[in-house]
């Protein structure tokens, strides 16, 4: 036995620990390339290449700064695509700023929010990255940075991607943006909410907009589960005979499908997509494609979107030839409320800023969870704060002013309330879905290359 004991001893004495320098694979980002141009790959703070971007390079901005941080802080994480959508996400960034100074002017005790900035951008490689830095991002805000709140993401495959995550971490996650009516499917746990309107609520209104008594066809670009859900969304509404002709047109190539809704021979077309050189290329084939009589447009109405609403939809009106057919292109989008005190002061205070009607959303994703994580005596915890948004809705205590006080007291003492947003009342339904939202409907004004648009009931 002892002669056993020894082998074993001389055995493992052979063998040693790695030492520190045997793991060092980089000391910047550039170390990490493939020479074979393969996916992008990052270097770690312990210098190591990782797939994609290193975790501890997705959240390196807080606010306020630390050196101004409150004695009290309590975090906050924010998602966004920093890099990547620098324009879109740079107003949102501003407003979040903004809505935590307001909220922190209000809070009492040392107490203040501070902001984690995650930027979950999408990376050259590998297709759908950024879905895989949103994950890494929310990791390192729930276990490092111990968040009680999300605001964020922008897109709903990041929702729809990060559900199962942050239900398990009983943190709730406020989205300004993702609209996809199948995510109310996934807010059984109570940790996912919204404040902008889902597109089921969107498509029932635009199918109330469309004529029915001169035949409808359909097409939707396919993106994911957009434009098939919202598709199905308004199919759900519509109350008219004849019924839907659907044409699907694969995401960057509709000249087939608008081939085949013309020769329909319906006189109104729906047309859905989600990004606006889609929606550019639609408009345009169909006013390519239109039967003429006697060198006159025929008046076919083509029905859209809210996410169709793009830039790319104005810069069609440079083309004199294709002025007459922008004038038939309306449809239904998300709204604010014009007449809120909280939206006046808002562009006051960012003037320029609010380009896109999603800073809105922002801003009331922010003053929902400010104002239930403020509403909180104790520590706030990621169950409290979901449990004091849930208690935001419609018919509670009306809080209509730009004061934040009266709502996180109102909040605090155990009442329902129903916040007076940028956006309109603001209310959750049971599953975390925005309820009583605004909605306008909108239109091109060629005269001016702008959109024009009037609320909606």
């Amino acid at each position: 036995m002892r002669m056993m004991l020894v082998l074993v001893w001389l055995g493992l004495s052979s063998c040693r620990l790695p030492a520190a320098s045997d793991l060092v694979e980089c000391d910047m980002n550039l170390d990490c390339q493939r020479a074979d141009g393969g996916p992008v790959r990052t270097c770690t703070l312990d210098r190591l290449c990782v797939l994609g971007t290193a975790a501890e390079r997705l959240c390196t901005e807080t606010y306020p700064a630390a050196q101004n941080a409150p004695a009290r802080p309590i975090p906050i994480g924010a998602l966004l695509h920093i890099s990547t959508l620098t324009a879109n996400e740079a107003g949102r960034k501003q407003v979040l700023m903004l809505a935590a100074d307001e909220i922190n002017a209000r809070l009492e005790g040392g107490r203040g929010l501070v902001l984690h900035f995650c930027d979950v951008s999408q990376d050259p490689q590998p297709p759908n990255s950024y879905l895989v830095n949103a994950k890494k991002a929310v990791d390192v805000l729930l276990r490092e940075r111990h968040v009680v709140a999300l605001v964020g993401p922008t897109f709903s495959s990041e929702v729809t991607a990060l559900a199962d995550q942050v239900s398990a971490a009983q943190v709730p996650l406020v989205s300004p943006s993702a609209t996809l009516t199948t995510l109310s499917q996934r807010q059984g746990e109570g940790y996912i909410f919204r404040t902008v309107p889902k597109d089921g609520d969107q498509a029932a209104k635009l199918a109330r907009l469309v004529p029915g008594d001169a035949g409808l066809t359909a097409i939707y670009v396919d993106d994911g589960h957009f434009g098939s859900d919202y598709y199905n969304d308004f199919l759900a509404a519509w109350m008219h005979q004849p019924m839907l002709v659907l044409h699907f047109a694969p995401k960057g190539d509709v000249s087939m499908a608008v081939n085949g809704a013309l020769l329909s021979g319906a006189a109104n077309v729906l047309a859905v997509a989600n990004n606006g050189d889609d929606a550019a290329a639609l408009v345009k084939r169909l006013a390519a494609k239109v039967p003429t009589d006697g060198g006159a447009r025929s008046p076919v109405g083509i029905f859209m979107n809210g996410d169709a609403r793009r830039d790319s939809l104005l810069t069609l009106a440079k083309d004199t030839s294709l002025q007459l057919d922008l004038t038939r292109v309306s449809g239904i989008a998300p709204g604010v409320d014009q007449a809120s005190p909280v939206l006046a002061a808002l562009k006051s205070k960012l003037p320029g800023v609010l380009t896109n009607v999603y800073h809105s959303y922002t801003y009331d994703a922010l003053y929902a969870v400010g104002v239930a994580a403020g509403s909180i005596a104790e520590e706030p915890s990621g169950p409290r704060v979901a449990e004091a948004l849930h208690r935001i809705v419609l018919g509670g205590t009306a809080i209509n002013e730009t004061d934040y006080l009266p709502a996180i007291q109102a909040l605090g003492s155990g009442l329902k309330v129903t916040l007076r947003g940028a956006t309109g009342w603001i209310g959750f339904r049971e599953n975390g879905d925005r309820d009583g939202a605004s909605f306008e409907q909108w239109s091109i004004d060629t005269a001016t290359d702008t959109f024009k648009s009037t609320p909606v009931p």
